[in-house]
């Protein structure tokens, strides 16, 4: 359909994709790239069509946040957490920035025991095992792991990919979030 070679790249370290795709001359990446001033830099973010929000992922049994009703009071639980609390996150991620804190991003930090994992399966897997008592990820792969990508809207990602390309080097890579969703792989 477009007459240019794709070539589809899984990278396993998500903190990583910012350098990796700017080994190319073009580059599409389709994952949860949340926008930063230093991820500007080195690539060209779209406009806008996800807003990311990190969730919590506690066992069934915790009853921890079971009162909370605002995120406010989700900060305050956080706020009196120690070093005996380990929380693991996905390296790269907002969550790694939410958990160690960034004053860039305005995130303060959990008073914890933080542990990063290659994915976010892998953390919830640790969460699972009882190696980290608490996982912090975006809402997405936390919620849910379902295809939400209809072929017309696929389509319509490739043209505009195929067309920020040709304003480039006419070259068109893609990349997809397959480390954390089992119907991306």
């Amino acid at each position: 359909y477009l007459n240019k070679e794709l070539c589809i790249i899984e990278w396993a370290n998500f903190d990583t994709i910012c350098e990796q795709v700017n080994n190319y001359d073009n580059a599409i990446v389709m994952a949860g790239l949340t926008v930063s001033a230093d991820r500007a830099e080195i690539v060209d973010f779209s406009t806008a069509y996800y807003e990311a929000s990190q969730y919590i992922i506690a066992k069934a049994d915790d009853t921890t946040f079971d009162a909370c009703t605002t995120a406010a009071d989700v900060e305050a639980i956080l706020a009196t957490f120690t070093t005996d609390t380990s929380i693991g996150y996905q390296n790269g991620t907002t969550g790694a920035l939410y958990v160690n804190g960034d004053a860039d991003w305005g995130f303060a930090g959990i008073p914890c025991t933080a542990e990063g994992f290659q994915t976010a399966a892998l953390a919830a897997q640790a969460l699972i095992n009882g190696s980290i008592d608490y996982v912090v990820v975006d809402g997405a792969p936390a919620a849910y792991d379902t295809e939400m990508y209809s072929v017309p809207e696929i389509e319509r990602i490739a043209r505009t990919a195929y067309e920020m390309a040709m304003k480039r080097n006419k070259k068109l890579t893609s990349v997809d979030k397959a480390n954390v969703l089992e119907s991306s792989r």
